[in-house]
Protein backbone atom coordinates (compact mmCIF):
# COMPACT_ATOMS: atom_id res chain seq x y z
CA UNK A 1 0.00 0.00 0.00
CA UNK A 2 1.61 3.57 -0.96
CA UNK A 3 -0.23 5.09 1.75
CA UNK A 4 -2.32 3.65 5.02
CA UNK A 5 -5.82 4.04 3.99
CA UNK A 6 -5.13 5.19 0.20
CA UNK A 7 -5.16 3.39 -3.00
CA UNK A 8 -3.75 4.14 -6.22
CA UNK A 9 -5.33 2.35 -9.46
CA UNK A 10 -2.85 0.04 -9.77
CA UNK A 11 -3.55 -1.50 -5.94
CA UNK A 12 -7.33 -1.44 -6.34
CA UNK A 13 -6.83 -3.33 -9.52
CA UNK A 14 -4.39 -5.49 -8.02
CA UNK A 15 -7.05 -6.03 -4.96
CA UNK A 16 -10.06 -6.35 -7.08
CA UNK A 17 -9.31 -6.78 -10.39
CA UNK A 18 -10.33 -4.59 -13.73
CA UNK A 19 -13.95 -6.27 -13.92
CA UNK A 20 -14.77 -6.43 -10.00
CA UNK A 21 -13.29 -2.54 -10.81
CA UNK A 22 -15.51 -1.42 -13.86
CA UNK A 23 -18.87 -3.15 -11.76
CA UNK A 24 -17.62 -1.05 -8.36
CA UNK A 25 -17.54 2.37 -10.74
CA UNK A 26 -21.20 1.93 -12.13
CA UNK A 27 -22.66 1.46 -8.38
CA UNK A 28 -21.70 5.12 -7.55
CA UNK A 29 -20.31 4.99 -4.62
CA UNK A 30 -16.82 5.96 -6.46
CA UNK A 31 -18.27 9.12 -8.01
CA UNK A 32 -17.17 12.33 -6.63
CA UNK A 33 -14.70 10.91 -3.85
CA UNK A 34 -11.76 12.56 -1.73
CA UNK A 35 -8.65 12.13 -3.50
CA UNK A 36 -4.93 13.01 -2.94
CA UNK A 37 -1.73 13.50 -5.15
CA UNK A 38 1.30 11.40 -4.32
CA UNK A 39 5.05 12.88 -5.04
CA UNK A 40 4.78 10.47 -7.80
CA UNK A 41 1.98 11.75 -9.39
CA UNK A 42 -0.22 9.02 -8.89
CA UNK A 43 -3.69 9.65 -7.11
CA UNK A 44 -4.80 7.60 -4.85
CA UNK A 45 -8.75 7.14 -3.01
CA UNK A 46 -9.14 5.99 0.06
CA UNK A 47 -9.64 2.37 0.55
CA UNK A 48 -12.90 2.73 2.79
CA UNK A 49 -14.97 3.92 -0.97
CA UNK A 50 -13.85 1.12 -2.66
CA UNK A 51 -14.70 -1.28 0.21
CA UNK A 52 -18.21 0.47 0.13
CA UNK A 53 -18.40 0.17 -3.67
CA UNK A 54 -17.26 -3.64 -3.23
CA UNK A 55 -19.92 -4.15 -0.58
CA UNK A 56 -22.74 -2.81 -3.03
CA UNK A 57 -21.80 -4.71 -5.60
CA UNK A 58 -22.49 -7.76 -3.35
CA UNK A 59 -25.58 -6.72 -2.70
CA UNK A 60 -25.11 -6.12 0.97
CA UNK A 61 -26.44 -3.52 2.80
CA UNK A 62 -24.92 0.25 3.22
CA UNK A 63 -26.50 2.15 5.91
CA UNK A 64 -26.37 6.38 5.81
CA UNK A 65 -23.78 6.47 8.76
CA UNK A 66 -21.46 4.63 7.07
CA UNK A 67 -21.40 6.99 3.84
CA UNK A 68 -19.71 10.52 3.79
Amino acid sequence: MTRPGWLTNAEAVEKYGKPMLKKMGKTGYLDCVTGIVLPTGQTAIPERDYELAYRAVKGEPIHPEEWD
